[in-house]
């Protein structure tokens, strides 16, 4: 893709916007937000999930596009109120049409400072933008409780759309909120059947303390699945695994690749 679609400045929300209006969907880019969706809530630990259910927690995706990550978090959380926010009014006004059953708020309108939600989602977005330090602590501030983020792993044939690649050991320890890592995960999206990213996908989850535990014994993060890439080691530790495959095959075809927006989600 050209850094310059229809004269936008490429990731802006203008270029957003006129992606939304033009080939998002037709690209795939519906489809994939929902397979990231469907992928990391799979992939989230077991305590992770209990103790979101339990509380019912209130979710907020946080770069939303046109909203298709909502029905399978909610499904996910059946109790928990789930809203979604993004900076292109062209995917929001989409997303309002075709999910009437969901909030969907303009994020530019929400404080720096401000917590939106218990849990705060934020997936594929941050790979797309220099400042993703800077983008990941406001987003910290945001969540209450949990930030889930997810984002491409170890993409060294990036797309145009992406400006940094993430290793094991590029998300800190902790941030300036006081949240700290509590898990990493990684799994391999090309291997699943009708795929919409064929690499591999990186999962944490930040929080500033795991409730039922003693705050000072989160210094491991959780425990792998069986057959998943996980390491329960901290991520300065973690060994490489199998590389994503070009970016041709990631893209196969018309689809578009990953996608945010300056607090933006997918292709």
């Amino acid at each position: 893709m050209d850094d310059n679609f229809d004269g936008s400045k490429i990731n802006s929300p203008d270029y957003w916007n006129k992606r939304f209006s033009e080939d998002w969907t037709a690209k795939g880019g519906r489809k994939q937000t929902a397979f990231f969706a469907e992928l990391c809530c799979r992939e989230l630990p077991d305590w992770f999930l209990e103790e979101g259910r339990a509380r019912k927690s209130a979710i907020f995706d946080y770069g939303c596009a046109m909203g298709d990550a909502l029905p399978v978090l909610q499904r996910a959380f059946p109790d928990s109120p789930i809203r979604g926010g993004d900076v292109a009014q062209v995917g929001l006004g989409l997303a309002r049409a075709l999910h009437p059953g969901f909030e969907f708020v303009d994020i530019g309108s929400i404080g720096e400072a401000s917590a939106v939600a218990d849990i705060v989602y934020c997936s594929n977005t941050l790979e797309h933008f220099e400042n993703w330090r800077e983008i990941l602590h406001r987003l910290s501030r945001h969540a209450k409780e949990y930030l889930v983020v997810m984002v491409p792993f170890e993409e060294e044939d990036r797309i145009d759309e992406h400006f940094c690649t993430f290793e094991y050991d590029s998300l800190p320890a902790r941030l300036p909120s006081g949240a700290r890592l509590m898990h990493l995960g990684v799994c391999n999206a090309g291997l699943e059947p009708e795929t919409q990213w064929n690499g591999l996908q990186l999962i944490a989850i930040y929080g500033k303390q795991r409730r039922g535990r003693d705050p000072g014994s989160a210094g491991m993060l959780s425990q792998p699945r069986t057959g998943s890439l996980r390491r329960s080691r901290p991520a300065s530790a973690a060994r490489r695994v199998d590389r994503p495959r070009s970016r041709s095959d990631r893209q196969h075809g018309d689809f578009a690749g990953s996608r945010g927006l300056v607090h933006g989600s997918s292709p």
